[in-house]
């Protein structure tokens, strides 16, 4: 049930230290003096801020969804990708992220992580 996507949400904690990471990494790949507007402050104020790299690709950083989800409020696994060790959110938290949403494509995007969780449960 794939679904191509235009960009990458990346679920932040709003620290001092962790945006730094952040615009530190960023600036290494795409060398966008507009990084440098990802701020703690910006993102206290605007809790999903969007990042248009150079290329066309676009990166949303989420700090909080309503007071429903923060960073903390997260189940995730670690995954391997290109050697790199990483967490991703799980299924069921998808499902909870997206789950009574109301972006118009949203409804499409609670059945991928839907149909896996039956499809996993069924294998148990």
């Amino acid at each position: 049930m794939p679904r191509l996507t235009r960009d990458i949400d990346l679920f932040l904690r709003n620290d001092s230290e962790n945006i730094c990471h952040l615009r530190d990494a960023l600036f290494s790949i795409f060398h966008d003096e507009s990084i440098r507007e990802i701020t703690v402050e910006e993102l206290d104020r605007y809790p999903v801020i969007r990042y248009g790299s150079p290329d066309g690709f676009s990166l949303d950083f989420i700090v909080k969804i309503g007071t429903a989800f923060t960073y903390d409020d997260l189940e995730y696994e670690q995954i391997e990708v290109a050697g790199h060790s990483i967490r991703a959110a799980t299924p069921e938290t998808l499902f909870r992220l997206k789950e009574g949403t109301i972006s118009p494509i949203d409804p499409n995007d609670v059945a991928y992580p839907a149909e896996f969780i039956r499809r996993k449960n069924e294998a148990e």
